[in-house]
């Protein structure tokens, strides 16, 4: 078994094969799954690295969100299906 490791932040949009539909990594529990590009995968851990009690200087990260001009609008990440934050198509 492979395990892969995203940094993204908890309300980035990961694709739930069992309901059908992205929903906020927040929102996913341990043991439950994500599809991935193998099929499907399970969240083995979620550790938060920043919260509003982190160092000023670590709230300077810069993210991106991808946006393309046509297609899902979903992309692999690690293996995983990933959307943009606030999920959608």
């Amino acid at each position: 078994d492979k395990n892969y490791e995203t940094r993204v932040t908890e309300n980035h949009p990961y694709f739930d094969p069992v309901e059908g539909k992205y929903k906020q990594l927040r929102n996913f529990k341990i043991g439950e799954k994500v599809k991935t590009i193998e099929g499907e995968g399970l969240i083995v851990g979620k550790e938060v690295l920043i919260d509003a009690n982190s160092p000023a200087s670590m709230h300077n990260e810069i993210v991106y969100n991808l946006h393309m001009k046509e297609g899902p609008r979903s992309y692999i990440v690690n293996g995983a299906v990933v959307h943009n934050e606030g999920g959608g198509k």
